[in-house]
């Protein structure tokens, strides 16, 4: 540690009116002592009723042992400000107005935490600010380094009801921190009801600053301290800037004058680049203190912003999902900010994998790895898939290239090549209904489960969409604007009726899929979904999705599914958005942007994506 700490403590005066106790602790475990550093913590309370104080201290400060030191898996910082919490809770019902402020310094670093009635000030350059003020019931928390001289002043409400800041202000002021306390002791102890009235004052001083003190002992200030000459250094200095002056070579001169003269010069010359080298170091040197100065300010200002916001977005998790994605938002991206300036810092490493650990929570934000679920080119040579029909957790995937269907079953991972050539020859869209497959090709529409039978004749235009729900089959016309629906009949389907409520004609020239699940939802080549009910639209809109829709592939839903999954290769993702339009989460990696078609079973909960010649499986994480 390159600091060295100095403490000095100050009570009141014990009585019924209340009690307070200054705690300081350094674990003698190395590990403990690495992770958690050396701790001082202020308690105080108003009233014990009758209960034995020296029992009650002891069961606080068990706690704050058993909290702060037991768990090292978390940062100092979570870790204390936890402790303070729970121990307030524990005891609040046993002592009124119980209060709590402490600190640890874990490698150079202050991780400060205040509860109920605690206050922590920092007493710096001969002037006094307040760093954490207690709330009655939620802990607030602060880190930051100290600088060479600081006294941070921990305690508790009274102790800064009852000591002015003028007076603290002079306690602090050029004298030792005892002298500090001796001065303001007489103003606490003729208080009356001083119980609950506790401070301790911890001073930070370099371990290698000069430190003068006078014949009797005490400290001199650093302003009236003289400065010391480092001869050594500037011995070294010196012989290195003699070796490079030139060899001395012997003249013979005219007079005993002319000699004096030169020799003076020498010395003028050699004094002269002795004073400019020193200035260019202090230079250098002021301009490097204060640029690692500015660095850290901006470290502690960026990190401690970090923190509160990641705070403010668990709390609101549940109660404002969108304020609490912005806030989490937010802190990422002041991270990333102190990550790019080559912060190297154990607190922002730490920091950094609290958010990782959660951002699926909070953002919805899952970064995943898709595991390789079928390969499709095993059961066919050259197979490239291009489209995908789902019903029950079994898929059908057409290759138009190679005028070929394969089976394959999500929950089993049993595959087999279904149709060949013979049939699926030209087919452009496919659907599929219980143990029916469907193939749209240009004179129509075949059922190929049982041969290859033309099940319904062409009378539409342009390209079209298939899909088959409730024995019926439904089908787009992108180019008349209209949805035609074919009814199942005994001797097959009857001629087509308008799914559409007379009067509604929509513009159905940008859709790029669709999908029904008793609603029929629309999704256009801009990324936006429109919702049609018993041939009526409906109103919907898609909110909270970061970055927005550019291009989107594909739309997944079904009856059974909760939520409402859009394809986004252009952004290589797969979005969850509820029924009502919120985003929900949304799965990111590169292999989603190579992506043809999608399906999703959220009862094997799987993402299955198509990229021609495989079924990837992404596992959801949202349910």
């Amino acid at each position: 540690m390159s600091f060295l700490i100095t403490s000095a403590k100050i009570t009141g005066n014990p009585s019924t009116s209340g009690w307070a106790q200054v705690h300081d602790f350094t674990p003698q475990d190395p590990e403990k002592r690495e992770k958690r550093g050396f701790l001082v913590a202020v308690i105080g309370t108003q009233k014990l009723d009758s209960l034995d104080t020296v029992t009650f201290g002891r069961e606080i400060l068990a706690r704050l042992h058993e909290e702060y030191f037991g768990d090292t898996s978390k940062t100092a910082y979570f870790a204390l400000k936890d402790a303070i919490e729970k121990i307030k809770n524990e005891f609040e019902e046993v002592s009124d107005n119980l209060g709590i402020a402490a600190i640890s310094v874990v490698n150079d670093v202050i991780f400060a935490s205040a509860i109920g009635g605690g206050k922590i000030s920092l007493f710096r350059g001969g002037m006094l600010a307040n760093i954490l003020i207690s709330l009655p019931f939620k802990g607030v928390s602060a880190s930051g380094y100290p600088k060479d001289g600081d006294v941070l002043v921990v305690g508790t409400n009274s102790f800064f009801r009852i000591v002015s800041e003028g007076s603290l202000k002079a306690a602090l002021t050029n004298m030792s921190l005892q002298a500090g306390v001796e001065l303001l002791a007489p103003i606490i102890h003729s208080t009356p009801d001083s119980g609950d009235v506790a401070a301790v004052f911890i001073k930070f001083k370099k371990e290698n600053s000069i430190v003068e003190k006078t014949s009797d002992g005490q400290v001199v200030p650093e302003s009236e301290q003289k400065p010391k000459l480092k001869l050594s250094v500037f011995g070294d200095l010196f012989e290195k800037i003699k070796k490079r002056l030139p060899e001395k070579k012997l003249y013979v001169h005219g007079t005993e004058n002319e000699l004096e003269n030169v020799k003076k010069k020498k010395i003028t010359l050699l004094v002269g680049i002795l004073i400019l080298t020193l200035l260019l170091l202090s230079i250098f040197f002021g301009i490097t203190e204060r640029t690692r100065r500015q660095k850290e300010s901006r470290f502690e200002t960026k990190f401690s912003q970090a923190m509160h916001n990641f705070e403010e977005a668990m709390s609101l998790y549940s109660l404002n999902p969108e304020r609490s994605r912005e806030l989490f938002s937010q802190s990422q991206n002041l991270v990333d900010e102190l990550s790019a300036e080559g912060t190297s810092n154990p607190a922002l490493s730490d920091f950094k994998k609290r958010l990782q650990e959660n951002e699926g929570k909070i953002l919805g934000v899952y970064k995943v790895t898709p595991e390789l679920f079928v390969d499709l080119s095993l059961l066919s040579d050259s197979f490239q898939g291009d489209k995908i029909s789902a019903e029950n957790n079994d898929l059908v995937i057409l290759d138009k290239n190679g005028a070929k269907v394969v089976f394959v079953s999500i929950p089993t991972k049993t595959s087999e090549v279904r149709a060949g050539p013979s049939l699926v020859k030209n087919a452009e869209d496919l659907s599929l209904y219980s143990d029916y497959i469907y193939l749209l090709k240009a004179d129509g529409v075949y059922d190929i489960s049982n041969g290859n039978k033309r099940v319904i004749d062409k009378t539409w235009d342009g390209e079209v969409f298939i899909h088959a729900y409730a024995g019926n089959i439904y089908i787009l016309e992108k180019t008349n604007g209209g949805i035609g629906r074919y009814v199942a009949g005994t001797q097959g389907f009857v001629s087509k009726k308008e799914w559409l409520s007379p009067g509604i004609e929509p513009d159905l020239s940008d859709i790029v899929d669709w999908v029904i699940d008793g609603s029929v939802w629309l999704l256009d080549k801009n990324g936006d979904v429109f919702k049609y009910s018993l041939g009526n639209p409906q109103p919907f809109s898609i909110s909270g999705v970061s970055p927005p829709f550019l291009e989107s592939a594909a739309i997944y839903t079904n009856e059974e599914l909760k939520y409402l999954y859009i394809l986004d290769p252009r952004n290589s993702r797969v979005v969850v958005l509820t029924k009502e339009g919120d985003f929900l989460a949304q799965y990111m990696d590169d292999k989603i942007g190579k992506t043809k078609d999608f399906a999703v079973s959220e009862k094997e909960k799987k993402i299955i994506i198509l990229t021609g010649g495989e079924l990837l499986s992404i596992d959801i994480k949202h349910l």
